[in-house]
């Protein structure tokens, strides 16, 4: 949330910033899982 709080995205592509978010949230879940192994 930190990196992304400053996004202004252009009026037609809001929803990347929350794409952007839930893309970081999954590649480091993924790699927080993979680390615990």
């Amino acid at each position: 949330d930190a990196e992304l709080a400053a996004a202004r995205p252009l009026p037609d592509n809001g929803y990347k910033v929350t794409l952007m978010r839930n893309l970081a949230v999954a590649v480091l879940t993924e790699l927080a899982e993979e680390t615990a192994r």
